[in-house]
C-alpha cells in the first residue's frame, strides 16, 4: 500500500509562485504592445508602474498585487469612457403593446475593445498574485500562532 507524500506549506507556496511567474512571464510586453497604444498620457504613466516593477522586482514583492490593480482600475476606466450607449428602436412586429419602444445597445470604440480584449490577461496575473500573497499570509499567521503556544 503506497501512502501519497503531503505537501509542505513551503512547497505549496514554492508551486504558487512558480505559477505566478510563469503567468507574468511577457507581461510587460503585452501591456506594451496591448494597452499603451489605446490609452492616454495619464493613464500610460500609472500604468507605467507596472512595467517599471515587472523588471526592476520580483512577482512576489508586496506591491506586485497593487501596481496589478491600478492598472486594471486605469484600463477599465479608459473602457467606460470609450464605451457608449445607443438607443435602438424595436422593430414593430416584436412590440406586444404600443407603438414604439427602444432597446439600449452599447458600442465600443475601437481602442475600448483592444483594450477589453488585453484586460483577462492582466486580471488573471492578479488573481495568480493575490493568492500567492493570500497563502504566504496564512503561513505567516498560523506561524505565528503556533509561536504563542
Amino acid at each position: 500500500m503506497t501512502y501519497p507524500m503531503t505537501r509542505t506549506p513551503f512547497q505549496e507556496q514554492v508551486d504558487l509562485v512558480r505559477a505566478l511567474i510563469g503567468l507574468s512571464r511577457g507581461l510587460d510586453r503585452h501591456i506594451e504592445t496591448s494597452v499603451f497604444p489605446h490609452v492616454g498620457e495619464r493613464e500610460r504613466d500609472i500604468i507605467s508602474d507596472l512595467v517599471d516593477h515587472l523588471r526592476d522586482e520580483t512577482v512576489a514583492h508586496p506591491d506586485f498585487c497593487v501596481y496589478l490593480d491600478t492598472a486594471i482600475v486605469e484600463i477599465r476606466r479608459a473602457i467606460s469612457s470609450g464605451t457608449h450607449e445607443a438607443r435602438v428602436p424595436i422593430p414593430k412586429e416584436r412590440l406586444l403593446c404600443g407603438t414604439e419602444a427602444y432597446d439600449v445597445e452599447r458600442k465600443l470604440t475601437p481602442e475600448a475593445d483592444a483594450l477589453r480584449a488585453a484586460l483577462p490577461r492582466i486580471e488573471e496575473v492578479y488573481r495568480a498574485a493575490v493568492v500567492v500573497q493570500d497563502f504566504a499570509e496564512a503561513v505567516r499567521i498560523s506561524l505565528d500562532l503556533l509561536d504563542k503556544e
